[in-house]
């Protein structure tokens, strides 16, 4: 008798597989684009985008985290969290508009958007509909031997994601016929008999690797393994909301953000005019 295959997860290569991304890069002073490959899989009900950060926002991440990290004013939002994880600190929305990744990592949330729709063939009755995504929380989540993050899911947002910088070598507890599941991350989306009773499939396991993102709905559960040996597993964790609106109010939504940018970038100049003023007093 012929060995079957085993079956595969379907899996979705997006339109363009975004082939190149506009990333603004404040240390170069000028836009530049690199090649990313995207994929929609389907374990299960929502499907899951899994991507390969680009080199240089892999970079980039690794240092800002870094510095993060090793501040004694960094904010630690480990109260807020699920995880049994001691070094869980904020990354603000200001410092990655800094850095020139804001706009790149929500341009990801839109693009899962966009791409769900698009595959599950949902019909928007909408005037030339158009995706909004807006990051609400980011923090990193700096795990040691023998922590953990237990089942649990993201509030106050719609679209979750988590990407890896640091993946550490873990030490084998070496208990015999047992899987190796240390440091992997679980997603849950419902419990079943038996795959081959039930057909249907109600989780997903799998052992990320440096530079790896996966995109998910927040309701959908997830857990994360610990592990044994020293080192540290360091992933980023995001939440994002995002509407669907006509093109008109799309537009006036940006115009919108451009006030506030202007309004913002003005009473700035006002206070560094106002320091000046302060500073010519004194030397006089």
């Amino acid at each position: 008798m012929k060995k079957k295959k085993p079956l595969e997860r379907k899996k979705f290569k997006t339109k363009d597989a975004i082939s190149n991304i506009s990333v603004v890069d404040n240390s170069l002073k000028e836009p530049m684009t690199e090649p990313m490959d995207i994929t929609m899989e389907k374990p299960f009900g929502p499907f899951l985008m899994q991507a390969m950060l680009p080199p240089s926002i892999l970079k980039k991440m690794l240092k800002i985290t870094n510095d993060i990290t090793k501040s004694s004013e960094k904010q630690n939002w480990g109260h807020a969290l699920a995880g049994q994880v001691t070094d869980e600190p904020v990354i603000p929305n200001e410092l990655l508009k800094e850095e020139g990744l804001y706009d790149f990592f929500n341009m990801l949330g839109k693009h899962y958007v966009e791409q769900s729709c698009e595959i599950h063939g949902v019909e928007l009755k909408m005037n030339q509909p158009r995706v909004i995504t807006d990051i609400t929380s980011m923090w990193i989540v700096n795990q040691k031997q023998n922590e953990y993050n237990p089942v649990h899911h993201h509030t106050n947002a719609s679209i979750s994601s988590v990407f890896y910088l640091k993946i550490p070598k873990y030490k084998k507890r070496a208990i015999p016929y047992k899987k190796d599941q240390d440091g992997s991350i679980e997603f849950i989306y419902s419990a079943d008999q038996e795959e081959h009773v039930g057909f249907s499939k109600g989780c997903y396991m799998t052992s990320p690797i440096v530079g790896q993102l996966f995109m998910f709905p927040s309701y959908l559960l997830h857990t994360v393994y610990p592990f044994l040996g020293r080192g540290e597993r360091r992933s980023v964790s995001m939440n994002i909301v995002h509407q669907i609106v006509e093109s008109d109010e799309y537009e006036q939504s940006i115009k919108r953000q451009m006030v506030e940018r202007e309004n913002k970038t003005q009473k700035e100049l006002e206070e560094i005019k106002k320091q000046l003023k302060v500073l010519s007093s004194k030397v006089k």
